[in-house]
């Protein structure tokens, strides 16, 4: 399985820091000549959005999955 199968649109992760923070996956980016990328919309604040390399997501000195409680 490849590392794009394992995150879909809807995923959770929280991202490593103080305080930590919560984000859901939007989508996956595939930008020309560059790795595979993640567009992620912050948990608490929907209007604050990041994008990140999807290694980087699956890093977990960065990121972690997260599932709601």
């Amino acid at each position: 399985m490849t590392q794009k199968q394992n995150v879909q649109s809807g995923d959770l992760f929280m991202k490593s820091g103080t305080p930590p923070s919560k984000w859901i996956v939007d989508r996956m980016l595939d930008f020309p000549n560059m790795p595979p990328h993640v567009r992620l919309i912050q948990y608490d604040n929907r209007r604050r959005t990041i994008t990140v390399a999807l290694s980087t997501l699956l890093d977990s000195s960065h990121f972690r999955r997260w599932q709601e409680e």
